[in-house]
Formats: structure tokens, C-alpha cells, sequence
């Protein structure tokens, strides 16, 4: 049994749903469980209707939040044809605008938005998300079941930032979803999402759909977890940032923590230590070419590549960080000492290495900053893989 994991950068168009179709078809014979995240840029699409509700700004609020819904129903126009299922999802579409315009109208009044009612706007995306993509895959002809990810994730009260509470997480997912995977092709769950052991509907924070993969990955005992992306597996940089990138093939469970912690686009802590505890490989490629490049995480292999990850802050625009992890510590000395007088920067950076971890941290002026990554990029990386040829 393999769970797999659709986000937003995939099912954000009629293709991307298609895509995940023909994958899934691939995989009949073997029972499923498929969690799906909002599409595209629904969450912080919401978010920002609850901001124009705190303000007193209910029109643009609920003009917002129009948006947001009929970008859903265009979605049900290009991926649907059956009408009578049509009909339900707009139905169902008519609903989460209802049920979400109130709670928008009681921010607006009070002028008060607590982590509670966030959490209960937000987790609208992720449920329009389920219910559409579960049709689709019955569409084309897959056996389909969905439940709802809150009868299911038990987290803490820690609204926005809930942590799953792994023991009755466990329990329920074995009592619910594995009959449902006994009788279907695919289950469906959504990301992102749980409920408190009191019955109050979470979010796990920012990219948490991977955590909800990985908990049930594990609470199931899964042969393996798919984070189905829309870059051709882990790079050595960021592909917006630096170009030539090459995939890192493998990492052990140790070298992708530390990734992880480094700030990699797709990598969390959190989401790795589930699968990790019960050793369950993580494999993260590319939606569009199932085939092509992939990553595998918990597969010891050869010594990874050098990674470099450009961190650009809000909060300080004159500086940004540029962390490379694997690389070794001489040579990295040697690279920025040539970036930097590239560059022309002066002193205006400060560097920081140490033995006991493999990320290399140089904190340098924004103007230069993305250039820079791709000056330690080429020289890190395709020196090293001529070195190493």
C-alpha cells in the first residue's frame, strides 16, 4: 500500500488533475491513500479574506472569497461532465461559500479573528480540494472513497500550529480508513487539517498536507509515501534561482533532516521524522513525468551533492541568507572567498560553519544575493561533479 501526496502546484489546472488521474490509474491492484491539498493559491487567498474582515472591509472580503469559490467551479466545469454530479458540487461550492461568508461577517462585526476561526476558514481550500479531486479520479474510472481528515488527524489545540497526536491518530486511521482501503483503488483524505480530541476542526500550519501523509503513512505501515511535486525530485538549488540544477538521487534520514532544517523547498522536519521512526521511504518526483528524476529519502546512498538555498526575508530587505549543505568546508571557505570578491561586497557579509553540522551559512546584501547563489552554485556543484568525473 503507497500513500501519495497532490498539492497545490499540481492541482492547480485541469492537467494537473488529469496527471494525478493517469498515476493513480497506473497503480490499480494496490490499494491507495491519496491526501490532497487546496489548490493552488486558496489558502492564502483566504487568509487574506479574513484580514479585509478584521479590517471592516466585509465587501472585499466576501468579493474575495467569490473569487476563491469560482475558481473551484471553473475547475468542476473543465474536469466534470456527468451533470448530475455537477450539480452536486456546486451544491457543495454554495455551501463552503455560505458556511465561510458567515464566519467572515462575524469577524467583520467583532473585529476580532481568533487562531480558532482562522483555522475554520482555512480549512474550506482543503475541503472544496477533497471532494472535487474525488470525483475526478471516479470520473475516470477509479473505485473512490473519500473521509474527512478531521474523523481522522487528532492534533493539539494549537490552532494554526496543531501537532498530530500520534496514539489515537493511529487508532482511528487503522479503524477508518483501512476497511476503506480494503474495498476501494484510492482513499481520500485532505491535508493540512485535524480536529482536537474535543471535536474542534486544526490546521497544522504551512505545508503541513507532507505531515499528513507521513503520519498515516506510517500509522498504516505503507510500503512507501509519494510527495508528487511539480520539480523532478529534490535539486541541488532552487530552480527559480539557480539554473543547471541536478537531482539528488538519495538521502539517508540523517542528510534529509539536516536538508530539512537548511530551509529546502518540499523538505520539513516534521514530516520526515514520522516516516523515518517507522523507516517508510519518502519518494518526492515530478507529477508531469512520473518517470523522470526522482529523490528517495531513507535510502543511504553516495555522499549527496552540495545544496544551495537562498532564504530572502520579508523583514529585512537588504540581506539575505544563502545556506549550502554537503559542502565540503575548505572548499566552501574557497567559494564564497571568490563570490564575495565577484561580487564586489566588501565586508558587508558574515559567514558561519561549523563541525558539527553539514550546512555552511554566508548572510550577504539582497542585491547580490541571487546572483550569488548562482556564483556558489556553479562552482560547488558542477566543479564538484567534474571533479568527481
Amino acid at each position: 500500500m503507497r500513500v501519495m501526496k497532490f498539492g497545490g502546484a499540481v492541482l492547480h489546472s485541469p492537467d494537473g488533475f488529469r496527471q494525478m488521474a493517469e498515476i493513480l490509474l497506473r497503480q490499480q491492484g494496490s490499494p491507495c491513500l491519496v491526501v490532497v491539498s487546496a489548490f493552488s493559491s486558496t489558502t492564502r487567498d483566504l487568509e487574506f479574506t479574513t484580514r479585509l474582515a478584521l479590517q471592516g472591509a466585509l465587501a472585499e472580503a466576501l468579493e474575495r472569497l467569490t473569487h476563491v469559490v469560482d475558481d473551484h467551479r471553473q475547475l468542476v466545469r473543465a474536469l466534470i461532465d456527468d451533470v448530475a454530479t455537477r450539480d452536486a458540487l456546486a451544491t457543495l461550492l454554495d455551501d463552503c461559500y455560505a458556511s465561510t461568508s458567515r464566519l467572515l461577517t462575524g469577524i467583520s462585526i467583532t473585529r476580532q479573528r481568533s487562531p480558532r476561526i482562522l483555522d475554520e476558514v482555512l480549512a474550506v481550500g482543503e475541503f472544496m480540494a477533497l471532494h472535487i479531486a474525488r470525483h475526478v479520479l471516479g470520473a475516470a474510472g477509479l473505485s473512490t472513497m473519500s473521509a474527512d481528515a478531521t474523523t481522522v488527524m487528532v492534533t493539539t489545540e494549537d490552532f494554526g500550529k496543531a501537532v498530530p497526536l500520534i496514539p489515537p491518530t493511529t487508532l482511528r486511521a487503522r479503524r477508518i480508513l483501512r476497511p476503506l482501503l480494503e474495498h476501494h483503488d484510492v482513499v481520500m483524505v485532505q491535508g493540512f487539517v485535524g480536529q482536537t480530541e474535543s471535536g474542534v476542526t486544526t490546521t497544522m500550519g504551512k505545508e503541513s498536507s507532507n505531515l499528513t501523509a507521513t503520519v498515516l503513512g506510517a500509522a498504516l505501515e505503507a510500503d512507501e509515501i509519494v510527495i508528487w511535486t511539480n520539480v523532478a525530485g529534490l535539486r541541488t538549488g532552487d530552480p527559480d534561482v539557480c539554473t543547471n540544477t541536478v537531482v539528488v538521487p538519495s538521502l539517508s534520514w540523517q542528510e534529509a533532516l539536516e536538508t530539512a532544517h537548511a530551509g529546502v523547498k518540499v523538505l520539513y522536519p516534521t514530516m520526515i521524522e514520522p516516516a523515518a521512526a517507522a523507516n517508510i521511504p519518502i519518494r518526492i518526483a515530478h507529477a508531469l513525468h512520473p518517470d523522470g528524476e526522482q529523490t528517495v529519502l531513507g535510502v543511504p546512498g553516495p555522499a549527496p551533492p552540495p545544496i544551495v538555498v537562498l532564504a530572502e526575508s520579508t523583514d529585512d530587505v537588504h540581506h539575505a541568507c544563502i545556506t549550502t549543505v554537503f559542502a565540503p568546508r575548505q572548499e566552501w571557505l574557497r567559494t564564497i572567498t571568490t563570490v564575495i570578491d565577484e561580487h564586489n561586497v566588501g565586508n558587508a557579509f558574515s559567514c558561519s560553519t561549523s563541525e558539527s553540522s553539514a550546512a555552511s551559512l554566508l548572510c550577504i546584501p539582497a542585491s547580490v544575493a541571487r546572483s550569488s547563489a548562482q556564483s556558489i552554485h556553479n562552482l560547488l556543484v558542477h566543479h564538484t561533479n567534474e571533479t568527481g568525473s
